[in-house]
């Protein structure tokens, strides 16, 4: 008699790995490829110009960034990546040890660091999987709380949360954060002619 295991189907994660050498590329794509738990599907950005185009028109999961592709500023690039992928998770790599970078990155939007010297096999195979779960889980909380918003009820914990995310953030950041709150009259009225996508809009 023979016992077979199933073996766990393997996620499918996208990511876009922005470094000027395609020895870096196939480098990072080999270390993650052994990775049974996910099946990565990598795409090389070597320069500025194809990366616009790429992170607005295609969808990718996790941004793998060689910190020496930028456009002059590694601040105003982070800031950039933030806005144009709609927050994707961004695990930023260079040549210094952690004690050095890794504060800087982080409060500029960074998700995580990774030095190139120390970098192994499974330390960025977990990164990659730990960044790639907390967005699915971030996409999940921020689907929920856009039907309990249309449905008129909002989540009160999960709001208080992503308050006190952004006020930690920016106080890493030693920026200010500013909330607008917006109370429209009879907006349920609104629903009930456009729709909740028409009147979101």
């Amino acid at each position: 008699m023979t016992l077979a295991v199933k073996q766990p189907n393997p996620s499918h994660v996208r990511l876009l790995v922005l470094t000027p050498e395609y020895s870096d590329f196939l480098w990072l794509g080999a270390l993650l490829s052994r990775d049974r738990e996910m099946e990565p599907d990598l795409t090389w950005c070597p320069d500025l110009i194809d990366c616009d185009d790429l992170i607005r028109n295609t969808h990718f999961d996790v941004i793998l960034w060689d910190c020496v592709f930028h456009g002059g500023s590694e601040d105003a690039f982070l800031q950039y990546l933030s806005v144009s992928s709609n927050e994707k998770p961004v695990l930023a790599l260079s040549a210094e040890p952690a004690s050095e970078r890794a504060g800087d990155l982080l409060a500029n939007g960074a998700s995580d660091y990774l030095s190139r010297q120390s970098l192994e096999e499974w330390g960025l195979r977990r990164a990659v999987r730990c960044l790639w779960y907390r967005q699915q889980l971030s996409e999940s909380a921020h689907g929920q709380l856009g039907r309990e918003v249309a449905s008129g009820f909002i989540n009160r914990d999960l709001f208080f949360d992503r308050l006190q995310q952004a006020l930690l953030r920016a106080e890493r950041a030693g920026q200010r954060l500013a909330l607008l709150h917006i109370n429209l009259d009879d907006f349920r009225s609104f629903n009930e002619s456009f729709g909740y996508q028409k009147s979101d809009q």
